[in-house]
């Protein structure tokens, strides 16, 4: 099988600049970080818009790891040479950001903290490289899959790490059941607000069925459905604040 390797597109580039900022108004947004949401709180306008702009937002980590599926589609190896440049960043962060703290905040310098600063402890690194080291064999199964077994595999696991897991979590939000969490398929904590590796994974392998598929679709109908979703959302939140993880 002849794998040809995709280049680099302005358009994903220029997607991947709009999620960076995304994810940026998420942190802004966050009540432990930027605080938005606490300042907010009083009042209706302010709070409804910062919601919209969080369920807008609220795809990015996602839409990355799709981004990247799209392009390890061609993978055959794993670099560990990558694997550890990405790590490495995380360390290097960790001590600027450990310094900073002690030159201009509170912190207090520790041996132990100048150790634990060693460890790569950022979810997004250990999630990506985990799916990074996996993603030549589930490349491999979607290259040598069918078209329909290969949208077959993406609706199951669609329904069986997406689907359910979400309908749970909104049972459990409305006291549905006593005890949803032991339904999902996932882990008998909910979906873990999607911060899982199964999450992860999932949107790795679709970004891989995407690029083996490579339906065009009508940008305006697919901004249009976002939009929509991403008001549904808003006002859902409005109506039930605990669906807001």
């Amino acid at each position: 099988m002849t794998i040809h390797k995709i280049q680099r597109d302005s358009n994903i580039e220029l997607l991947r600049l709009v999620l960076i900022f995304m994810v940026v108004l998420l942190h802004f947004n966050n009540d432990t970080m930027g605080g938005a949401f606490v300042y907010a709180r009083n009042f209706p306008v302010d709070n409804f818009v910062l919601h919209f702009i969080e369920s807008l937002s609220a795809c990015a980590v996602n839409c990355f790891m799709i981004v990247s599926g799209y392009f390890l589609y061609t993978n055959t190896k794993i670099k560990f040479g990558k694997v550890l440049d990405i790590l490495l960043i995380v360390v290097v962060y960790r001590y600027i950001d450990y310094l900073c703290k002690i030159a201009f905040a509170d912190q207090v310098f520790s041996i132990k903290s100048l150790i634990v600063c060693a460890l790569p402890a950022n979810y997004f690194a250990i999630f990506y490289v985990i799916c990074y080291m996996l993603s030549p064999y589930v490349s491999r199964i979607y290259r040598e899959l069918t078209d329909n077994k290969a949208d077959f595999l993406t609706a199951v696991i669609t329904v069986l790490f997406i689907l359910i897991p979400t309908f749970i979590d909104i049972a459990n939000n409305l006291n549905i059941f006593s005890n949803p969490g032991f339904l999902s398929p996932i882990s008998t904590g909910g979906n873990g607000a999607g911060y899982t590796i199964v999450q992860f994974m999932f949107c790795l392998s679709l970004g891989m069925w995407i690029r083996k598929r490579e339906k065009q679709s009508k940008a305006y109908i697919l901004l249009t459905v976002y939009l929509i979703s991403s008001l549904i959302l808003t006002l859902g939140i409005q109506k039930l604040p605990s669906l807001y993880n």
